[in-house]
C-alpha cells in the first residue's frame, strides 16, 4: 500500500481503503504510524478502533479511548465504537452508556446522523438481550428521521433478518419487498436475496440476483457466494441434507458471512453433527467483532451460544451444555416472551 509515511491524513486515508478490502493488519499500521504522527488525529483514532473490534482485539478499544481523552481529543463519534467493543465483549450495561451518550452528542449538536448512530447501537444492545420489540422501536425511530431511501431501505432489510432469526417469516417477506422497492443498489440486492433464500422465497431471491448481477462487478464474491447459499437452501428444502450442508459450507468459506455460518451449524445440528457444528459455531463466536461491525443483528451471539449449549448435551457434555445455557439466560433475563417461545418451540429447521 503506497502512502505518504509523513502525512497524517494520507495514512488515514489509505488505511480505509485497506481496511474496505480486508486488509485489517495493514490498516492497523497505518492508523498506528498515524496516530504517532498526530496522536490527537480523530479519524486515525476512530478507524484504528474499528480495526480493533474487527481484529477481536475489543480492551484496546477502550485504551484507545482513554488515549485520546488524555491527548485531548473530544470527538463525540468515539463513543460508537467503544459501546461496540463492550458489547462484544458481553457488557451490554456499559455499551449502553456510551451509545446513550453518543445519543446526547447529536442533541447538542443538532446532528440526525449521530441520533441514528446511538439508536442503531441501542437496538444492538436490546437485541443481544432478546429484547426484539424494543429493538424495533429503535430502528424505526431511527428509520424515521432518515431522508436517504438508501439508508430506509438498509433498515427495512435489517428488520427482515430479525424478523427472520425470530421466527416471524411473513413480515420478514414484506419488509424485504418494501426495501427493494426503495432502493436498486446491487450490494442489498444480494443482502435481501439472502434472507429471502432463507425464507424458502428461491424463486424472489434468484430473481433479484439475475436482475442486479450485472451491475455489480465489484461484488462477484458476495454474489457467487450467494447463488451458493440460494442452492444449498433449497437443498435444505427438498430435503437433501448432505448437498446442502457442502453447498452452503463453500459459500460461508467463500464470503465468511455471519449468517451463512448461523445457517450452516443449523444444518449441521438437523443432521446430528454435533461437533461439525460446535466447530462453525465456535468460528461464528470467534469472529464476533467482524459479526457486531457488520450488518448481522447481534441477537446471532445468545443464539450460537444456545445452539452451542444444544450441542454439547447431546454429545453428553452436560457441564459445558449448562454453562452455555446458564450464559445465554443470564443475557436473556429481560427478553421477551414471544422469542423465547419461538426459540424453544423450534425444531427440524435451520432457523435462520
Amino acid at each position: 500500500m503506497c502512502t505518504d509515511p509523513t502525512d497524517a491524513d494520507a495514512l488515514y486515508y489509505g488505511s480505509d481503503l485497506a481496511s474496505d478490502v480486508g486488509l485489517l493488519e495493514d490498516a492497523d499500521s497505518l492508523l498506528t504510524r498515524c496516530l504517532q504522527i498526530d496522536r490527537s488525529h480523530p479519524g486515525c483514532t476512530f478507524t484504528l478502533m474499528i480495526v480493533r473490534i474487527q481484529q477481536g482485539r475489543f480492551n484496546d478499544v477502550a485504551s484507545l479511548l482513554d488515549q485520546a481523552l488524555k491527548n485531548g481529543n473530544h470527538y463525540p463519534w468515539l463513543d460508537e465504537p467503544v459501546g461496540y467493543a463492550e458489547l462484544a465483549k458481553g457488557n451490554p450495561e456499559r455499551a449502553l452508556a456510551h451509545f446513550k451518550a453518543l445519543a446526547v452528542s447529536g442533541r447538542q449538536l443538532g446532528s440526525s446522523v449521530h441520533f441514528r448512530a446511538s439508536q442503531d447501537g441501542i437496538a444492538e444492545v436490546a437485541l443481544y438481550q432478546g429484547r426484539v420489540e424494543d429493538a424495533r422501536r429503535q430502528i424505526v425511530a431511527a428509520l424515521q428521521t432518515s431522508s436517504s431511501s438508501s439508508d430506509k431501505a438498509n433498515y427495512f432489510l435489517y428488520l427482515a433478518q430479525i424478523d427472520a432469526l425470530g421466527g416471524q417469516s411473513t413480515d420478514a417477506k414484506q419488509e424485504v419487498k418494501t426495501a427493494i422497492q426503495l432502493s436498486d443498489k446491487a450490494d442489498l440486492a444480494a443482502s435481501a436475496a439472502k434472507v429471502l433464500a432463507a425464507l424458502g422465497d428461491f424463486e424472489g431471491a434468484h430473481q433479484l440476483l439475475q436482475r442486479h448481477r450485472s451491475s455489480a462487478p465489484g461484488l462477484g464474491n458476495v454474489y457467487s457466494a450467494t447463488d451458493q447459499f440460494l442452492i444449498g437452501a433449497e437443498a435444505r428444502s427438498k430435503s437433501d441434507l448432505d448437498k446442502s450442508i457442502s453447498v452452503i459450507a463453500d459459500a460461508y468459506r467463500f464470503d465468511p458471512d455471519p449468517a451463512f455460518g448461523y445457517y450452516l451449524a443449523r444444518l449441521q445440528m438437523q443432521s446430528g453433527r454435533w461437533k461439525d457444528a460446535i466447530e462453525t459455531l465456535k468460528q461464528l463466536l470467534n469472529a464476533r467483532g467482524t459479526l457486531i461491525m457488520g450488518d448481522s443483528p447481534a441477537l446471532l451471539i445468545p443464539l450460537a451460544e444456545r445452539d452451542l449449549g444444544i450441542c454439547e448435551e447431546h454429545l453428553g457434555n452436560l457441564t459445558e451444555a449448562a454453562q452455555y445455557f446458564s450464559m445465554v439466560e443470564s443475557i436473556w433475563g429481560r427478553a421477551d416472551p414471544a422469542l423465547k417461545n419461538t426459540i424453544r418451540a423450534r425444531a427440524g429447521g435451520p432457523g435462520f
